[in-house]
């Protein structure tokens, strides 16, 4: 399908939203939308691709709660909802500079392990990338309300972050145990969100989301649970450093009360590289295309 270009922005030109016009989060007729973008690293793409279709079939959301890599893409996407900022935000992955997001070269592994300093590649080039890519310093400047989910360290346990520095807290959600070093933010030492609370549905419903739109980044394995190979090592990783189990965080298919939850379609990424771009592209496309056809089916009951 050909999307048409539009500059039209949904948050300011009282747009048809779910198939109502939008009369504000919360008012009789409107269930609060909730967008909930879980982590997955560089599977992420394929949230643009299901961003691409929902823009286009007039959904938006009321908040969105992300996670690790989905709280990149959802910083980016509250600021510029329209079909022109999703090819923007999808340019932003095609040409994503992997030598300074993941700066893995043999001198940089060994000088990490001999200084057994817990990671393996310094977070400041992800850092500065991160900065040159958002438009707000702080997270509550959002155009919509962004709650991007981080772990405690500490105390092991999702951390709902929806004020203060926005770089630092996206710094702090995408901080891979083993990977990435942790992340001071307001007194709390942060590591990636995907650690606790990877799809963040109970969240959303605690910040009121009433309808729940879930963009998963792989369709590889049973909906809502499981993880990337990679990510399950770094899960055993984080057994190691807390001592105890690592697990996603509450099971996303325990009933939610009040709440209407929609899972997208995700294309399998199984085989895709989480530490490489170049399956960017075609992710996105995939998913776009899988997208499309939910929409007619399961997905369009979110437009009557």
């Amino acid at each position: 399908m050909h999307y048409k270009q539009s500059t039209d922005d949904p948050f300011t030109a009282g747009a048809v939203r779910a198939g109502a016009e939008h009369r504000g989060p919360g008012s009789p007729s409107e269930p609060v939308t909730a967008f909930v973008l879980p982590g997955g690293s560089t599977m992420g793409a394929v949230q643009v691709g299901m961003l691409r279709v929902l823009v286009a079939s007039g959904i938006f959301p009321d908040l969105v709660v992300a996670t690790s890599v989905g709280a990149m893409n959802a910083a980016v996407f509250i600021e510029d909802p329209t079909l022109d900022g999703i090819e923007h935000l999808a340019r932003l992955w095609t040409e994503a500079p992997r030598a300074q997001i993941f700066p893995f070269t043999p001198i940089a592994v060994a000088q990490a392990l001999v200084r057994r300093q817990g990671h393996l590649i310094d977070n400041e080039g992800l850092r500065r990338w991160i900065a040159e890519k958002i438009s707000f310093e702080r997270l509550e400047d959002a155009r919509r309300p962004l709650h991007v989910i981080a772990t405690d360290a500490e105390r092991h346990e999702p951390v709902v972050l929806s004020h203060g520095d926005a770089v630092t807290a996206l710094l702090a959600s995408t901080a891979l145990p083993g990977v990435f070093p942790p992340v001071w933010f307001e007194g709390r030492r942060l590591v990636d969100g995907g650690a606790t609370a990877n799809v963040p549905v109970h969240q959303a419903h605690a910040l009121g989301a009433e309808r729940i739109i879930v963009l998963p980044t792989d369709g590889g394995h049973a909906p809502m649970s499981g993880s990337h190979p990679i990510e399950r090592q770094l899960h055993r990783w984080l057994d190691r450093v807390f001592g105890k189990p690592a697990v996603d965080g509450p099971v996303a298919d325990e009933p939610i009360e009040a709440a209407v939850v929609y899972e997208m379609p995700a294309p399998p990424t199984r085989e895709a590289n989480p530490f490489s771009f170049r399956h960017a592209g075609r992710l996105i496309d995939e998913a776009t295309a899988l997208s499309e056809k939910w929409m007619t089916d399961e997905g369009a009951a979110l437009v009557r």
